[in-house]
């Protein structure tokens, strides 16, 4: 009977650790997820960073091109021909509606003329059938 008892214990003793044991892993599991999310946001935080520092080179890069003596001057240049070229497409423009309106009276003025030699044509028949 002593000996049933202290199998029981045993097993009474065995089980706690048993449960003991059971509850750390939960912990180590808890604890092991918990640095693994810190680890990660940590990592998340320090690629931010990066990505940041990245941004703002890249940022101060445009800025000094933006600023760039010989960028403006060419830019500006640019400016100037594009304006040119629209003073010279303006002009063109202009040119062929001047142009077209000649032509179009032109063309009037011929059928004019044609309409009027016609009539003659026309009253000279007449004239000599009588």
């Amino acid at each position: 009977e002593q000996k049933r008892a202290r199998q029981s214990e045993e097993q009474q003793g065995v089980g706690k650790v048993q449960l003991a044991l059971g509850e750390l892993d939960e912990q180590d599991k808890r604890i092991q997820a918990h640095r693994e999310k810190e680890n990660t946001l940590r990592n998340t935080i320090e690629e931010g960073v990066l990505l940041e520092a990245e941004a703002k080179k890249e940022a101060q890069f445009m800025d000094r091109m933006l600023q760039d003596p010989d960028r403006v001057r060419r830019r500006e240049e640019a400016q100037a021909n594009l304006a040119e070229a629209k003073t010279v497409q303006d002009t063109m423009d202009q040119s062929e509606r001047a142009a077209r309106l000649q032509l179009d009276r032109a063309m009037l003025a011929l059928r004019e003329a044609e309409f009027a030699h016609r009539r003659v044509l026309e009253e000279a028949a007449t004239a000599e059938e009588t």
